[in-house]
């Protein structure tokens, strides 16, 4: 028996609760259990490690009902896709340099799915919620199954602020309810050194892109010059944090230049050395600080049990962090 007392929860028993989840349709992997249906994750690199190209094969296989790779890892589960890649980065030359290859090896029925928009050049460019806008707009004109963007800078060209981070991330998904699309926002790390391993906090931006994302990986290099994907933060069972993944990137048979698997190591045996020297201040959060940032949410007029939700605490905890004195 529902409980209708309570106006702003959705109130019901367990078995009720099961019962729901139990009727949802199942999240199918697209890129293996990295990228599953009905989600949004934040994928993230340094830059020239080849995350573009990364993109572009998960698009691909998303496009034409392939896996990256057969294994679990990578391995996709659905029938072909409708994608839709919005590419803020590569222009045409630089595709055809890349990935001419695809025209030749994969049917080209299939091909029709993968949509690519890039901004004209004769137009005004647009930024934020103005481009997002456009974005959706034909995401729901192609009925698109998969959005990817690459990269986030131009969404959103202030990632340290915590309430537009938080506009933003709400934003898409509002996106991804109303299109019944999967999302993959690209994005950089803060600075780094190329001697020491990516961390799961190495992303460039607000705390509240750790805290609102539940889906989150990256790519890395290994010790020996090859690359490995890794989960920062993932909801699903299946998660590659200490065994991963495995990939060289270079000439490959279907999309010309691309990521071809290896196998999973254990992440110790793979890894850079973890840095020594401290994070940059950007990535240092207070106490004072990070009130700070909940604080300006709040003022937005998100509630404190929304809050607690995306954050993974407790109501509590955020009431206890608001209150504490400096």
């Amino acid at each position: 028996m529902t409980d209708n007392t309570n106006n702003y929860f959705h109130v019901r028993p367990i078995a009720q609760v099961i019962e729901e989840g139990r009727l949802e349709k199942p999240r199918r992997k697209i890129v293996g259990a990295f990228v599953y249906e009905n989600t949004v994750s934040y994928f993230y690199a340094p830059p020239n490690y080849g995350k573009s190209m990364a993109v572009f094969q998960f698009a691909h296989a998303a496009a034409t009902g392939t896996s990256v790779a057969g294994c679990s890892a990578l391995l996709n589960e659905c029938e072909p896709k409708v994608v839709l890649a919005v590419d803020l980065e590569n222009d045409a030359q630089t595709l055809y340099e890349r990935h001419e290859q695809v025209i030749a090896s994969g049917d080209p029925l299939l091909l029709e799915n993968l949509i690519y928009l890039h901004e004209p050049v004769s137009e005004r460019p647009l930024f934020n919620y103005d481009l997002l806008l456009k974005i959706l707009d034909i995401a729901v004109e192609k009925k698109a199954e998969l959005i990817i963007i690459d990269n986030i800078s131009k969404l959103l060209p202030d990632l340290l602020k915590a309430e537009e981070v938080t506009r933003f991330i709400e934003f898409l998904n509002r996106m991804r309810i109303q299109t019944g699309a999967s999302i993959v926002i690209i994005a950089h790390t803060v600075k780094f050194n190329p001697a020491v391993a990516v961390l799961p906090t190495s992303f460039y931006g607000s705390s509240m892109i750790g805290n609102f994302f539940k889906e989150i990986f990256y790519l890395d290099k290994t010790r020996d010059g090859r690359y490995f994907f890794c989960h920062a933060k993932t909801k699903h069972r299946e998660i590659y944090n200490e065994s991963v993944p495995v990939v060289t990137l270079g000439d490959h048979p279907v999309v010309g230049t691309g990521f071809t698997y290896e196998a999973l190591f254990p992440l110790s045996d793979v890894q850079l050395p973890l840095s020594t020297a401290p994070e940059k201040s950007t990535r240092k959060y207070s106490l004072s600080n990070y009130r700070s940032e909940l604080a300006r949410i709040e003022q937005m007029g998100i509630k404190r049990n929304t809050i607690a939700e995306m954050c993974n605490v407790t109501r509590a905890a955020i009431s206890k962090i608001l209150s504490a004195p400096d």
